[in-house]
């Protein structure tokens, strides 16, 4: 976790509150002595450390807020289409509509015959069957929003996403955390269903999708989190330099 406060620092820097090198030892202490289970006893005793002006103390607590937040990505793909259904089944005339059950039925019907095309693809299909054994796979097909989200921090560390710089960057950082977190399998399987004509094809590449559309807005909210303060002091620096 003290990397983790190390690279928090950065970040207020960044956003030009000045922290120095000794106010960071203090910080690692006082990080030490409360913890990080109650991150609201961490914010004040870091705030009262790190922000010396009520303008640094506004920019800490967005900057904490924003760096500190555990909020699991979904990676469902269904939520949309459940609610569309639920509305359709609420507004629907019980005695001559279909009930809401019975939709949910349907639905959890269509579910099982697109995991059962998958698995059946899986038996004639190496790569497929590689794929449905990776623990990425089961995670995207479970759902398993801790266990993907964990990934996708892992793998953000990995290539070192805290280090983007430019708005040009996302596109790449975006697929360096796509390969760390192994989704060259679902590439792969995906371009052999397309040479079989596989009606497994459309559920892949759905699960393909979610993946890389949260990785995206993963990398965005970083983006915007690490770069945003060094793009505004390094316009500010070509502006000073600037021979008006």
């Amino acid at each position: 976790m003290q990397s983790n406060l190390v690279s928090f620092i950065q970040v207020l820097r960044s956003h030009d509150v000045r922290v120095s090198p000794a106010e960071s030892l203090d910080a690692v202490d006082v990080a030490a002595t409360l913890g990080y289970a109650d991150r609201s006893l961490l914010r004040d005793g870091l705030a009262m450390t790190l922000a010396k002006t009520p303008e640094e103390e506004v920019v800490f607590h967005e900057c904490f807020d924003r760096f500190f937040r555990h909020e699991l990505a979904d990676f469902s793909m269904d939520d949309s289409a459940n609610s569309e259904d639920s509305e359709a089944a609420e507004g629907e005339d019980p005695a001559g509509g279909e009930s809401g059950d019975t939709a949910g039925e349907d639905a959890g019907n269509d579910g099982a015959e697109q995991e059962s095309a998958l698995e059946f693809a899986a038996e004639s299909n190496a790569t497929l069957q590689a794929l449905m054994q990776s623990q990425l796979m089961q995670d995207l097909v479970n759902n398993d929003r801790n266990a993907l989200t964990l990934a996708m921090n892992q793998a953000a560390e990995a290539v070192g996403l805290s280090d983007i710089e430019l708005f040009t960057q996302r596109g790449q950082y975006t697929r360096r955390i796509l390969d760390e977190m192994g989704e060259d399998q679902i590439r792969n399987a995906v371009i052999e269903l397309e040479q079989e004509g596989s009606p497994a094809l459309p559920l892949l590449q759905q699960y393909r999708d979610v993946l890389r559309e949260q990785v995206r807005d993963y990398v965005e909210r970083e983006y915007l989190l690490h770069a945003e303060g060094r793009n505004q002091q390094f316009m500010e620096d070509i502006l000073a330099k600037t021979r008006l």
